[in-house]
């Protein structure tokens, strides 16, 4: 399975439509997903989502720019895997070994676009 990184349109960031697109385990975790799609319709931070080939979106990072002392530096906000595609599966099975090094390789995908992002200007261009 081929991962990608998308940046949504505007249109998807619209909170109720944003959120249906995931699965939660609780309320809290609804709504600070609902609390990052605000931020980024407001142009606070930059959501790039998880898909496979066929579109199917599994998770989503946040990313946003903060300075320490005088440098500019990119900070990962929010980082999620909607519920159905967690590690869930006993953990002595072939399936959980394969979905765990799934996980660490999305998670290690996820990372590297955050690194990326961080060395390249025009990922993180536009915000105020």
């Amino acid at each position: 399975m081929v991962f990608s990184f998308t940046s949504p349109a505007e249109s998807f960031l619209h909170p109720l439509y944003f959120l249906n697109k995931f699965q939660f385990a609780d309320d809290h975790e609804r709504q600070y997903v609902r609390k990052i799609a605000k931020l980024a319709l407001n142009n606070k931070c930059r959501i790039y989502l998880l898909t496979n080939e066929v579109d199917t979106v599994y998770g989503f990072i946040a990313l946003s720019i903060a300075s320490t002392i005088s440098m500019p530096c990119v900070v990962v906000d929010y980082l999620i895997t909607s519920l159905p595609y967690r590690n869930s599966i006993t953990p002595n099975s072939t399936i959980a070994r394969f979905l765990s090094i799934s996980l660490t390789l999305c998670q290690a995908g996820i990372i590297s676009t955050s690194i990326i992002c961080n060395n390249q200007s025009n990922c993180m261009t536009g915000f105020g």
